[in-house]
């Protein structure tokens, strides 16, 4: 008989949901464009409202009903050795329903584009990960690294297990990579470094849509005569307080007037705070606060602005400076991370315990025309290098799914 492998990936994300959304759709398309006669692909979504959204990307994903499982449950569960009390979890909860499903289309391997939760429901199905970070354990002070979705301690144990039961691990940086070895002590063969990309949607602007500069401004309420960008969701840790602290400094200290545009989805709450602290220090005519908002606008909104800025504590890795690359605008970054193989040598670096050094570099932005010219020329130099990495990473896709094939032809 001819050995096949039927691979399964399953949307989990929404548009709103930002970046998370855009990787899931990088992902797929990578796994889309594999061509060999021996490897087919078969995609799903957990979500009902997904099912249209996806379909403008092409896709024609299955509806996978799914139980809401506790994770506790599920913890619980996994510790469970009496295939009869098994049997019986499964009777109350439908705890092997997902993986039933998955089963009638003779899934082998399922290509999960996180730490999902979702893998914790398979027993006889495989599965591969995709490791982004580890924030929670580099930044525990974060009320999210405490709290999000999951506790630490029960982010810790996903972690944990997923990584050791995992037939493959993807991530995107030598960082992590060098991450996954020391903080989870995971066997270095079984991790992969598949380089990302920017957002699906800034790679295919409609051109015919255009907007000039004076739309944005008009549109995105934008006062001074530059801007900022920070497109990132409102979590405690990607720092939106450092920005405004930035912004009164060149106001206050050095007379200069810049507005900053936000975009990006209230988490924690923290969209409160960060309004009262912009009230605080005086700059509501500054601040331009967006939640989700179309490509288009992003693709321009990246496009008229003086630098793409990023004071994030958690990384190594972030799509930002990315899309700053390919858009053509310059990147300032936070110096936890402008090291890293991601940017390094292509973005201007600032110290996150010092907001006035952000005010000094945007001064040099403002001042220094060269210097824009020459960070927009190294960041395009640093996408043209990562082109290059993000090509070879399709072809360690077909040959992480080809191994599996060798090991699959043991079993029926």
């Amino acid at each position: 008989m001819k050995n096949k492998l039927n691979i399964a990936y399953i949307f989990e994300s929404m548009p709103e949901d930002g970046g998370n959304f855009q990787t899931e759709i990088s992902s797929a398309i990578r796994l889309q464009e594999i061509k060999d006669k021996d490897i087919y692909i078969e995609f799903f979504s957990i979500n009902k409202k997904n099912i249209k959204v996806l379909s403008s990307y092409n896709f024609k994903p299955i509806l996978l009903k799914k139980r809401n499982i506790s994770f506790s449950l599920l913890m619980f569960y996994k510790f469970l050795t009496s295939s009869k009390i098994k049997n019986f979890f499964n009777f109350l909860f439908g705890i092997n329903q997902l993986e039933n499903q998955l089963l009638k289309r003779k899934i082998d391997i399922v290509h999960f584009n996180g730490m999902s939760t979702l893998a914790m429901q398979l027993d006889k199905i495989n599965f591969g990960v995709s490791f982004w970070d580890s924030g929670h354990l580099q930044f525990p002070q974060f009320p999210e690294s405490r709290k999000n979705y999951h506790s630490f301690e029960s982010k810790e144990y996903l972690y944990n297990l997923l990584l050791k039961k995992s037939s493959y691990i993807v991530t995107d940086s030598i960082e992590n990579k060098d991450n996954l070895l020391r903080q989870y002590n995971v066997d270095e063969k079984k991790i992969n470094l598949i380089y990302s990309e920017p957002a699906t949607d800034l790679l295919n602007i409609d051109e015919k849509k255009v907007l000039s500069k004076k739309e944005i401004f008009n549109k995105f309420d934008i006062k001074n005569k530059e801007y900022i960008f920070y497109p990132a969701q409102y979590w405690p840790h990607k720092n939106h307080i450092y920005i405004l602290e930035a912004i009164s400094i060149l106001k206050e200290k050095y007379g200069r007037n810049l507005s900053v545009v936000f975009t990006g989805k209230n988490k924690f709450n923290n969209l409160n705070h960060i309004k009262q602290m912009t009230e605080k220090l005086n700059l509501q005519d500054n601040v331009t606060f967006k939640n989700f908002v179309e490509s288009n606008d992003l693709f321009y909104l990246y496009k008229y602005a003086l630098a793409v800025t990023v004071p994030t504590y958690m990384g190594p890795t972030n799509h930002l400076p990315l899309e700053g690359f390919y858009v053509g605008t310059p990147v300032l970054y936070s110096d936890l991370w402008s090291e890293t193989e991601q940017v390094k040598g292509a973005v201007l670096s600032f110290d996150l315990k010092n907001a006035n050094s952000l005010s000094i570099k945007i001064i040099d932005l403002l001042d220094k025309k060269d210097l824009r010219d020459t960070m927009i020329n190294k960041g395009k130099e640093k996408y043209s290098e990562l082109l290059k990495k993000i090509d070879q990473s399709q072809m360690k896709l077909k040959e992480i799914f080809k191994s599996f094939l060798i090991i699959k032809k043991n079993w029926e």
